[in-house]
């Protein structure tokens, strides 16, 4: 049987776990906060990335299609006839020229790297902070098991 005195230095250490547990917590809710706030950050970034590009493919593409040359080069040469994929291609293939166009759409795929990288540091410090509460959980339930052996114990000293 536990004697009372060790039921004692279990209690010392479990509050000394606790202690140690909430510390933690309290330091992994912080970094978790702030990866949520990075998290929003990047994901304003990306946002405002993509839509600028959207804004550059749009204008790029207007400028390719009413310029003079488009008409010259806008005939599939396989068949002779206009042709939507054909366009398609030759617009991508111009806007891959385009100096311009090749260094936003960079910045655009940096952007989306990241947000998912920040999406990953989230989910990591939302896993610590989950793993601490368990571990706080399961150290007051040990507290609350002592604290029931101390009272009994108390009970039959009374008794």
């Amino acid at each position: 049987m536990t004697t009372k005195a060790e039921l004692d230095q279990m209690v010392s250490a479990n509050l000394v776990l606790q202690q140690t547990v909430m510390e933690r917590l309290m330091k992994a809710r912080q970094a978790d906060a702030d990866a949520k706030v990075a998290l929003e950050r990047a994901a304003l970034n990306a946002t405002q990335e993509e839509e600028f590009l959207a804004r550059l493919y749009q204008m790029k593409t207007y400028g390719i299609v009413t310029a003079k040359e488009w008409d010259d080069v806008k005939i599939d040469p396989r068949t002779g006839e206009l042709n939507q994929k054909w366009a398609e291609i030759v617009v991508e293939r111009l806007l891959q020229q385009d100096e311009e166009w090749t260094n936003k759409l960079g910045k655009a795929y940096k952007a989306q790297e990241a947000h998912t990288s920040a999406r990953s540091a989230c989910h990591e410090t939302k896993a610590k902070v989950d793993n601490l509460m368990d571990q706080l959980i399961t150290a007051r339930s040990q507290a609350a098991t002592v604290s029931g052996w101390l009272r009994f114990l108390a009970g039959e000293d009374d008794g």
